[in-house]
């Protein structure tokens, strides 16, 4: 297997035989995680996972070619790093160049493992350099107007998140998706409509994003639809208030009713005001007597008769 340059004089010709084998199949599994993260990022330019996946694998391709001496892999390696290292700190947005010039990225490595493979020499790649180096010195587009496109997927849409997929995919070429509300992971199949808010910063105008959004199975697209009102709460109803308690009447006292002794018999004028206080008495207001104090006044009252009959 021939690589750049003569690594002789760090690894035997066996030991070389052996991690040349093994660089081959790691930085083909890396190359399938990359497409993976690229595809990933075509729907969602704006998945700062995707973009931290495909700036490991590519800095990882680019340390093993650099170890075993691939300098036309480590060079191209280079390059892309880099640029995907602006992607990730946010200094620039990934567009739709970028995927693809990465995309060819990969078929160049997979190109030379099949030729590290078969012992033969790397090919140049020097028109793949330039574009790679072109992606941060190309003039970029306007900043773009940020868009707001309402999707309504069609009621009992089968796999809904791959056809929202689809609609990013056909955004990308017109703008740069920031967000969408909800995300494309949390939509599943329901029986009723459902709507994705899809932010763009787009450079294209409206009726080009309304086009690449209407799709089969979207029933309708709006461009910058009004906010929606929220709902309003429900007064909270008045507490009732409570009845104020009962007022507490405490019975005056009652004076009791003197009594005259047996052995004296009260005077004659006294025996006709006895029944009037007591009718009075009874008439205004009840009282309880002791069974004993209302013989006694039984007796009074047939002394009383007595008195009166003389």
């Amino acid at each position: 297997m021939t690589a750049d340059r003569s690594s002789s004089a760090e690894f035997s010709a066996a030991e070389m035989a052996e991690l040349m084998a093994v660089y081959i199949d790691e930085t083909g599994e890396q190359c399938d995680q990359l497409v993976a993260a690229l595809l990933a990022l075509e729907a969602d330019p704006a998945d700062a996972r995707q973009i931290g996946i495909a700036f490991r694998m590519v800095h990882s391709i680019k340390g093993s070619a650099a170890m075993l001496g691939i300098d036309r892999v480590t060079t191209v390696a280079h390059h892309l790093e880099s640029h995907f290292e602006k992607l990730r700190s946010g200094a620039v947005r990934l567009d739709h160049d970028t995927i693809q010039v990465a995309l060819a990225c990969v078929d160049y490595f997979r190109a030379c493992n099949e030729r590290l493979r078969g012992g033969e020499r790397l090919e140049g790649n020097g028109d793949l350099i330039d574009a790679v180096r072109g992606l941060a010195t190309a003039p970029s587009r306007p900043a773009g107007r940020e868009r707001l496109i309402r999707v309504r997927l069609a009621a009992g849409l089968e796999l809904p998140d791959l056809k929202a997929e689809l609609v990013l995919k056909r955004l990308a070429p017109h703008g740069t998706v920031v967000r969408t509300t909800p995300a494309v992971a949390d939509l599943t199949a329901r029986p009723t409509a459902q709507v994705l808010d899809v932010v763009v910063l787009a450079h294209a105008d409206g009726a080009a994003l309304v086009i690449a959004a209407d799709v089969e199975g979207v029933d309708s697209v709006e461009l910058d639809p009004p906010p929606t009102a929220p709902e309003a709460e429900p007064a909270a109803q008045a507490p009732t208030p409570a009845p104020p308690p009962s007022p507490v009447i405490t019975p005056e006292p009652v004076a009791p009713i003197a009594t005259a002794p047996a052995d004296e018999p009260p005077p004659a004028g006294a025996a006709a005001a006895v029944p009037t206080a007591v009718a009075e008495s009874t008439a205004t207001e009840t009282m309880r007597v002791g069974v004993d104090r209302l013989d006694r006044l039984l007796d009074l009252a047939g002394e009383l008769v007595v008195q009166r009959a003389r």
